[in-house]
């Protein structure tokens, strides 16, 4: 299971366990039983079309960061093979062993660089993302009368890796919703129409 996957599964249970304790005690302010929604975030994520730009846009930003360090790297290549063409011990030999090693110096700065700039982009990507889907699950659960909305996303066991089984069983928030009112597609087309 890569580190996306169970990012989301832990905004998904954290999305279940505040809508929860937000919700109170099990009757409505009415009286009445609880009317209970569910929601799926991982579905959003996965198939909204603000989140596909986004992703898009983050890959482009990758291939782009990639084109560079590859042409940096080619640089450096270049200089090496120039080396075997000098005589070793000179003043020209060392001054371009100099540059080369500056060359490399740089690369390494900027791979990091580059890492860090990516991972924080797409940390704010995921934190506006789970934002976007409390704050709008909310409003679509007001308009539908509903107290009280559950995280319930599927998780394919099969994709997961062999140390986060167990993980991905225990992230599981609802195990069955017959009855229930899905609002996913309400709040995926609330997040797609939003600025």
């Amino acid at each position: 299971m890569n580190k996306k996957t169970v990012f989301i599964g832990f905004i998904a249970a954290f999305i279940a366990a505040t809508m929860i304790f937000e919700g109170g005690a099990a009757k409505s302010e009415s009286g009445q039983g609880l009317s209970i929604g569910v929601v799926s975030v991982k579905r959003i994520f996965d198939e909204s079309k603000k989140y596909s730009r986004f992703r898009d846009d983050m890959t482009a930003e990758q291939e782009r960061v990639l084109a560079e360090l590859e042409k940096a790297r080619a640089d450096i290549e270049a200089e090496r093979a120039g080396l075997k063409t000098l005589k070793q011990g000179t003043t020209e030999y060392m001054g371009r062993v100099k540059v080369m090693m500056e060359k490399q110096a740089k690369l390494t700065a900027e791979q990091e660089f580059q890492k860090q700039q990516l991972a924080l982009k797409e940390r704010q990507l995921i934190e506006q993302m789970h934002t976007d889907i409390v704050r709008i699950t909310g409003e679509v659960a007001q308009k539908r009368g509903l107290d009280l909305v559950l995280e319930n996303s599927e998780i394919e066991l099969a994709e997961v890796s062999d140390d986060m089984l167990v993980m991905s069983m225990l992230m599981r928030t609802v195990m069955y919703s017959s009855g229930c009112v899905n609002i996913t597609d309400e709040v995926m087309k609330e997040i797609d129409s939003a600025k």
